[in-house]
């Protein structure tokens, strides 16, 4: 191979736009302008679908904001008529026991006084035994 020759070749030259490719670019640029164009319209539409979206949620939110608020107020009704009921209840139960209480007390010291006259009653008879058996009587 002559070396003049590989200096002189640089490759393929650079292919020149055939001239059926510059009459097609105004159309191309035409087709892209109009799909652009296609595009921005959705686009717009998509946004307007987004507010009507965004209204609708607002509404719902408030909506439901106030059920849930509604929701409460009632179950904070219930709560507090289930707490006065269980209130009474056990003031109730406190009163009865606290009778019970009174009531067993009572018998205590009742028996308290029983079981002395009781021990009363024995120190008598075993007096009274040992005098019999003293013969003091």
């Amino acid at each position: 191979m002559n070396p003049a020759r590989l200096l002189e070749y640089e490759g393929d030259p650079a292919p020149e736009p055939a001239m059926d490719e510059l009459r097609q670019l105004p159309a191309q640029v035409l087709k892209l302008t109009s799909d652009v164009e296609h595009i921005q319209k959705d686009v717009a539409d998509i946004k307007i679908q987004l507010r009507g979206m965004d209204d609708r949620m607002r509404a719902m939110d408030e909506r439901l904001g106030g059920r849930i608020e509604a929701g409460d107020m009632r179950l904070d009704g219930k709560l507090d008529h289930v707490h006065a009921k269980l209130d009474g209840k056990i003031d109730y139960v406190y009163e009865k026991l606290d009778g019970k209480i009174e009531a067993l007390r009572q018998e205590l010291y009742s028996a308290k006084i029983w079981a002395f006259g009781l021990y009363v009653a024995q120190g008598a008879a075993l007096l009274f035994v040992m005098a019999k058996g003293f013969k003091w009587i």
